[in-house]
C-alpha cells in the first residue's frame, strides 16, 4: 500500500521552534502573535486594549459593538468596536460566562445563578 504524503501545514500554524532551528506545530500564544503580525503588515490593523470589569470571560460582536462578560464583576461591558470605548456596563446574573448575539439580542449565560440574561 502506497503512503499518501501529508500536505505541508499552513504557514500560520507554525512558529519558531524553541531551539531556533526549525518550526513546531504546537504554538499556543505565538500563533496569535504571528497572525497579528501578518494582519498588521497587510491590513490597516491597530491594537486596541480596553479596560472592562473583573475576570472577562466571553465576547461577542453585534455588528457595531463588542460585548464582554465580566465573570467577577457580574456585569457585561458594551464596547464600541471601532475604538474600544466603553459605552455601557450592564449588571447581569452571577458569574456571567458565555455571550451570544442572535441577530437581535445579546444573550448572557450566568453560570453561578443558573440563568440567562437577554439584553
Amino acid at each position: 500500500m502506497d503512503r499518501v504524503p501529508r500536505p505541508a501545514p499552513h504557514p500560520l500554524h507554525k512558529c519558531r521552534g524553541s531551539n531556533g532551528s526549525g518550526f513546531e506545530d504546537k504554538c499556543g500564544v505565538l500563533r496569535l502573535t504571528i497572525v497579528s503580525k501578518i494582519l498588521a503588515k497587510h491590513c490597516a490593523v491597530s491594537l486596541v486594549t480596553s479596560a472592562v470589569g473583573g475576570g472577562p470571560q466571553g465576547i461577542a460582536f453585534d455588528g457595531a459593538n463588542m460585548w464582554v462578560s465580566n465573570y467577577n464583576s457580574n456585569n457585561v461591558a458594551k464596547l464600541r468596536a471601532t475604538d474600544g470605548a466603553t459605552i455601557a456596563t450592564v449588571p447581569v446574573g452571577k458569574n456571567p460566562h458565555g455571550v451570544a448575539f442572535d441577530g437581535a439580542n445579546i444573550w448572557i449565560a450566568n453560570s453561578s445563578s443558573n440563568t440567562v440574561s437577554k439584553l
